[in-house]
C-alpha cells in the first residue's frame, strides 16, 4: 500500500469515528459517551480509535471543529457581496433558523458546546455579525452606535432564539418563519 493510500485510509477511518461519535451523541449525549462504545458501534479494537484520538475529550473538539465549520460553510454561503448588510444579516440567520429547525439536535450540539475544549470567548459568528454591523454602518444602512454591544445583543438574542425552535415540539416550517420574521423585525427595527 502507498504511503497516499495509507493516508486516505487513515483519514476515511478517522471520518469513520467521528460519524460514529456524532451518531452517539445525538442519540445518547457526550456525557455517555465512551471510547469502548464507539469501537463496538463501528467494529473497531478500542486501539484503532486510540490510535487515531487521544481521547474521548479529543473526538469531542473534532467534532465540534467540523460541525462548526459545516456551520460556518453554510453562513458564508448566505452571504451575497452585493447585497445590502440587512439582507445578509436575514440571510445568514434564516440559514441558522432552519438548521435549528430542521436538525435540533445538531444545533444544540453546535450552539451549547458543553463538552468542547474551543474558543468561545468571541465565536465567528459574532465577529461575521460585527463586520456585517460595520458595513451596515459605513453604507448608512443602520444608525450609528457601538458596534460591539449592538454585535453581541442580536447574536446572543439570535441564540435563545433558536434554540427555543430547536426545542419547540409540533411546530411547523411556516410558524417558524413567522416567528423568525417577528423576531428579526423586532430586533432590526425595535
Amino acid at each position: 500500500m502507498t504511503r497516499e493510500n495509507q493516508q486516505e485510509r487513515s483519514r476515511l477511518v478517522r471520518e469513520e469515528i467521528l460519524n460514529a461519535a456524532l451518531a452517539f451523541a445525538l442519540e445518547e449525549g457526550f456525557a455517555s459517551m465512551s471510547i469502548r462504545k464507539i469501537a463496538a458501534k463501528i467494529g473497531y479494537s478500542t486501539g484503532v480509535i486510540y490510535y487515531h484520538f487521544r481521547d474521548k475529550q479529543e473526538i469531542i473538539d473534532a467534532i465540534q471543529e467540523r460541525e462548526g465549520k459545516d456551520l460556518r460553510n453554510t453562513i458564508t454561503s448566505a452571504l451575497q457581496p452585493d447585497a445590502s448588510a440587512m439582507d445578509n444579516l436575514r440571510a445568514v440567520y434564516q440559514q441558522i433558523m432552519l438548521l435549528a429547525f430542521r436538525n435540533a439536535h445538531r444545533y444544540n450540539l453546535l450552539v451549547l458546546q458543553r463538552h468542547g475544549r474551543g474558543e468561545k470567548e468571541r465565536p465567528e459568528q459574532l465577529m461575521m455579525l460585527h463586520q456585517l454591523l460595520e458595513m451596515g454602518m459605513a453604507r448608512g444602512e443602520f444608525r450609528k452606535q457601538p458596534v460591539a454591544p449592538l454585535a453581541f445583543a442580536i447574536w446572543s438574542s439570535f441564540i435563545g432564539f433558536n434554540l427555543s425552535i430547536s426545542q419547540a415540539q409540533g411546530l411547523s416550517l411556516e410558524e417558524a418563519q413567522t416567528r423568525f420574521e417577528s423576531q428579526l423585525h423586532m430586533i432590526l427595527h425595535g
